[in-house]
This record gives structure tokens, sequence and C-alpha cells, in this order.
């Protein structure tokens, strides 16, 4: 496969993430340049940049060049946060360029499945317990100084700002309902004071969500077992972070939504 570096999202999409034997060949590549024995390579069919299991026992994900941002913070936040948390991450291996601005991560694969896929078997308890784990882990995670991950972008204000700027818009096109949509601007203008700006920065990954969490049945329920993919970190206000798990895990009911 080339690696074009004006490639464009939509072929990318189209042509070749779903064609995984046009790249596989790029990632085994990345694993003999790290020393790593290829035996067995196969492609993960969810994601948004190329994903490969290899061995069974690592990770390379490749970033096309408009995805350049995610490298950079994704493997800027493993180095940065390896053996600080109390819930197993992805072990940075091996990080670079490719040729016209591809880049790759090289990392250990984690265990435990997408909690996405079991959540709506498990009992309202064993969400519970999961929720209060989640909030635990976050905490950690805040903790957590922020060092050299200041520098990352985007700027915390700049991105309020710019939400605030292109809510309407984004929720016209996502189809909001118009009495809803109308009603919009006032509701931020009036609330928006409650997101309080002079709480100290901390990082945030944004991905305490189903499908970033990952999970393993233990007796007889499901327990975290770890968290992947850190494109989205970014530094901000730590409520920011409550918005993930409330939205996809918790969905409107409070008892879940009290146990973060």
């Amino acid at each position: 496969m080339e690696l074009s570096a004006d490639i464009q999202p939509d072929h990318f999409f189209k042509q070749i993430l779903p064609n995984s034997s046009s790249w596989l060949p790029i990632a085994k590549d990345i694993c003999e340049r790290h020393g790593i024995p290829v035996k067995d390579l196969s492609a993960f069919a969810d994601g948004v940049n190329l994903v490969a299991l290899v061995n069974n026992e690592f990770v390379v994900k490749i970033f096309p060049p408009f995805h350049r941002h995610q490298w950079e913070i994704d493997h800027r936040t493993l180095i940065h946060l390896d053996g600080q948390l109390t819930i197993p991450i992805p072990q940075h291996l091996g990080s670079g360029e490719l040729k016209n601005s591809w880049t790759y991560l090289l990392m250990t694969k984690v265990e435990g499945r997408s909690l996405e896929s079991v959540w709506p078997t498990l009992t309202h308890q064993n969400k519970s317990q999961i929720l209060f784990r989640i909030g635990q882990i976050m905490a950690d995670t805040h903790a957590v100084a922020v060092g050299e991950l200041q520098s990352l972008k985007p700027d915390w204000d700049e991105f309020i700002h710019n939400q605030v700027r292109d809510a309407k818009g984004r929720h016209e096109k996502k189809g909001m309902p118009e009495h809803l949509l109308d009603q919009l601007e006032d509701w931020i203008r009036i609330n928006l004071h409650l997101l309080d700006h002079k709480q100290s920065r901390v990082i945030l990954t944004g991905e305490y969500t189903p499908f970033n969490l990952l999970a393993c049945k233990k007796g007889g329920e499901y327990q975290l077992s770890s968290m992947i993919d850190f494109g989205d970190t970014m530094i901000g206000v730590a409520d920011y972070d409550l918005i993930g798990p409330s939205t996809f895990l918790c969905a409107g009911d409070p008892e879940l939504v009290t146990s973060l």
C-alpha cells in the first residue's frame, strides 16, 4: 500500500481501513523494526485508525496524516501514565514516523472484552459496581501530575469557547428537534457558569466510556480489567470526564450517576 501524504478521509475509511490485506504488511514491518518476529497478525474491526493484533501479545496502531494529532496525544499520554494508574493500560513499546507523515504506535495488548459488548447483560448492581470503579480510576488519573502533557492541544479555554460557539450548528446537523434547538443557546448562556473555570486543570482522557474500557468476568460478575485508547486526552477541568460514563453508561439513571 502506498502511504500517500494527501490521502483524504473518505478514501481512507472506505478503501483502506476495510482492506486489511493492503496494510497488514506495514504493521509487520513495524514489528520487525522493533525486533518482534511476527507469527500471527490480524486486523481489529473497530476504530478510526489501522489497528492490528500481533501474536496475541502486541498491538500496532497506524495513523493517517489527518490523525497525526491523535498519534501525538496517544503515545505521549501512554508514556506519561505508565505505572501511574490502578488499572492496566497498554505499555508503550515504540512510536515513530512512517513515510509521508503517517505515524505508528506499538504497545502491549491488555486483557478483556469491550464493556460495550457486555453492558446490556449486566445486573443493575454489577453496573453500579463498575461505575464506582470508574469513578476511582478517574480520580486516580486526575491525581497524576500534568507535567509535560500541559502542552497538549486543544487549550481548555479555547476548547470551551469553540464548543459554545459551534453548539447550535453541531446539534442542528445531528437532528436535534427544532423546539429544543431554539432554546439551546439561551440554555448554554444561563448554565455556563456551572462549569467552574477556576478549578485546577487535570489530565482528561475522555475514555471512561464502554468503547474504551475492557472487562473480564470474575466470580459471576464483570469487573474492569483495562483501559485503552488515549488519543483524545487533553488538560482541563475534572468534571468534563463525567460526560462519557454519564451519557453512555448511566443513560439517565440517577442511581447509576450517584455510583460514579
